[in-house]
């Protein structure tokens, strides 16, 4: 059951069947979905650019090896290794929206339309994830770089640099909580303790 769901990233989905594109569509239309690097590119017959396109609803094609791309706004990087992407992939619809473009040819490399954003390789930079989070209306408990777990009753927070950490709790409530660094702390989520 994925009615709970906003946000789903499909990391790994080279190979989609009929049945799994079918159940994507009809079920996950009314959910931001973002897709990494070649999703359905097999349908488990054959390899098609068109079965990419079909997924992210945007005209995707095939271009020559890229070393980085950036994000438009931040400028942020993205660094490749070509020989680990092969083929490479960009956005080829004037209608999609660009986040990100490559370095050295300029083709699109990231974009969104609609409720599908699309990644050319396998790495959402972090501006960019923020962007998805904030637009998909997903609730985000930190932001700061630190990491964040949550279910079960709990909260699992680990810190690199420590410091003052503000964590926003689903029902409304904001805690500030002084971390020391190298920090993993366990938070009841419904008293707000720290107990571990």
């Amino acid at each position: 059951d994925l009615s709970r769901y906003k946000l789903i990233i499909f990391v790994n989905t080279y190979c989609l069947n009929d049945s799994q594109k079918t159940f994507i569509k009809s079920s996950l239309s009314d959910k931001t979905l973002v897709w990494m690097y070649a999703p359905g590119f097999c349908d488990e017959k054959q390899l098609n650019t068109n079965y990419i396109t079909e997924m992210t609803g945007m005209q995707i094609c095939t271009i020559e090896n890229e070393v980085a791309y950036k994000v438009d706004k931040t400028g942020e990087a993205v660094d490749l290794k070509p020989d680990r992407f092969d083929p490479m992939f960009a956005v080829c619809d004037e209608s999609a929206v660009a986040v990100a473009h490559y370095v050295k040819s300029q083709k699109c490399a990231a974009a969104h339309k609609g409720n599908s954003w699309y990644f050319t390789a396998p790495v959402i930079p972090r501006s960019v994830a923020e962007q998805i989070i904030d637009a998909s209306g997903v609730h985000r408990y930190i932001y700061s770089e630190d990491v964040l777990f949550a279910g079960n009753g709990i909260v699992v927070l680990s810190t690199v640099n420590g410091g003052e950490k503000e964590i926003h709790y689903p029902c409304g409530t904001k805690l500030k909580y002084n971390l020391e660094p190298m920090t993993t702390a366990v938070f009841d989520m419904k008293t707000f303790e720290r107990i571990l």
